[in-house]
């Protein structure tokens, strides 16, 4: 039921799939994206469903069917096509593909099958519906023109797309103490991951920097909520989600590369691969992991007078997810190995998970959420906000210059740190797993 008097938008959590069933609500975020000169991808969607009315209702038509299924192609997913949609490699190649066997094929029937909405643009349209979901709609969502449009259609008109928040909002964390001990990382670790890469209303927006000529832009964000979990005092979660004109593949491997890590992120003082267990094995005390794991010896310098470096013993995985066709990166703290504990600095307990997302064969989406209990003398949010904006600054300038220098000079990079052989690892153990549809199936979501 409505609640008497004025409401307040914010007070509800929007549901992407039913809001973009919703002809209101898609057309003024269309508008929003016209804005911001990023409109191809609802066009794109728009399109398609003209497409799916036209095949439902002319099925015997194949010539008709065809040559709509072209003009989408030809329009947003051909290079350089007048409305070229920003989309990794593999989705493109697999497109094309389908789209010559279509061109080819002589048969009317097998044809018309071939030409299914469902068959032909599924992958394009999943895709599509990620990238508006992970970097467009944020921003509209704290918006102004988002507020105004959701409080002029009043709230009855909200409930049907979006979920009432107004007693609170908490990501769900499992996370206990003995997880913080633990030698293994295993698919709770990868499905939280894409949890907290997500939008919900518990992230605070505290820096965004968008470049419309390039449509570049960083975003940092800090949780409303204190969370406590191990040992905690009880801490804010932070995020940043950042753009690179850069190959997936490049910015990884320089995130890969241990004297290039350091100077991305000059807080780190030491860096070191202690351990390497392929996946499968027995790791400690009778435990194993799916996952090929590495154990990191880490010590951070907070660059604060009077204060001890940190140490940061953790386990890492790192995964490649097909269906979304992104490198995710896990780890948490664990001191189960003894021997690889600095006792000089002061302990800290931690959950780190970094996102290497293709949007395209030169644009790279790269996401970091981190929850980190640094045992400060005095914690304020806003020290944290002040704190968490200056180092998304300082990551995305220092990662900016040493990919503009490493892609001219064309140098090999080391995987000393084991990221890439993890990486390949797991690959190898779980080909074409998509953790992330496992994820989705388990939330009942779907695009």
């Amino acid at each position: 039921m409505p609640r008497k008097g004025s409401f307040d938008p914010n007070d509800y959590l929007l549901e992407y799939d039913e809001a973009m069933k919703d002809s209101c609500f898609r057309e003024i975020f269309h508008q929003f994206l016209k804005i911001g000169h990023s409109e191809e991808p609802i066009l794109f969607l728009n399109d398609l469903e003209n497409y799916k009315n036209c095949y439902n209702e002319n099925k015997k038509d194949v010539n008709k069917i065809f040559n709509l299924a072209n003009n989408i192609i030809h329009t947003y997913l051909k290079e350089e096509s007048v409305k070229q949609i920003n989309l990794g490699g593999n989705n493109i190649v697999k497109m094309l593909n389908d789209w010559h066997n279509i061109e080819i094929e002589t048969d009317v029937d097998k044809k018309i099958e071939l030409l299914h909405p469902f068959k032909l643009f599924e992958d394009v349209s999943f895709n599509v519906n990620l990238d508006l979901k992970l970097d467009q709609l944020p921003r509209f969502l704290r918006s102004e023109m988002y507020t105004k449009f959701m409080k002029e259609k009043g709230e009855k008109y909200v409930q049907t797309i979006a979920t009432d928040i107004s007693n609170g909002y908490q990501v769900d964390f499992k996370y206990k103490p003995k997880d913080f001990t633990s030698p293994i990382l295993t698919d709770k670790d990868v499905y939280f991951a894409y949890q907290l890469f997500e939008d919900t209303p518990d992230w605070e927006l505290i820096y965004d920097s968008f470049k419309k000529n390039q449509k570049l832009f960083t975003q940092a964000f800090i949780s409303h909520t204190n969370y406590v979990f191990g040992n905690s005092k009880g801490f804010k979660l932070t995020k940043f989600v950042m753009h690179f004109p850069y190959s997936r593949d490049e910015v990884f491997k320089c995130f890969s590369d241990k004297k290039l890590r350091m100077e991305i992120d000059d807080n780190l003082v030491d860096l070191c691969l202690e351990k390497y267990f392929p996946p499968n094995t027995i790791i400690k005390d009778q435990q194993s992991s799916s996952l090929g794991i590495q154990v990191l010896s880490v010590g951070l310098n907070l660059h604060m007078a009077f204060l001890k470096n940190r140490d940061l013993p953790h386990v890492t995985a790192n995964i490649y997810d097909p269906n979304i066709d992104c490198i995710v990166s896990v780890a948490h703290s664990t001191n189960a190995f003894e021997d690889i504990i600095h006792k000089e600095r002061t302990p800290c307990e931690m959950l780190i998970f970094y996102a290497f997302h293709k949007i395209s064969e030169n644009l790279t989406r790269f996401s970091h959420v981190v929850y980190l209990d640094l045992n400060l003398p005095l914690n304020s949010e806003l020290m944290l906000k002040s704190i968490w904006k200056r180092r998304t600054k300082e990551i995305q300038k220092n990662f900016l210059k040493v990919l503009e220098r490493e892609s001219k000079i064309g140098s090999p990079k080391e995987d000393s740190l084991g990221y890439n052989k993890s990486l390949q690892a797991n690959m190898e153990a779980h080909p074409n797993r998509s953790w992330y549809k496992e994820y989705l199936n388990l939330n009942k979501k779907t695009f």
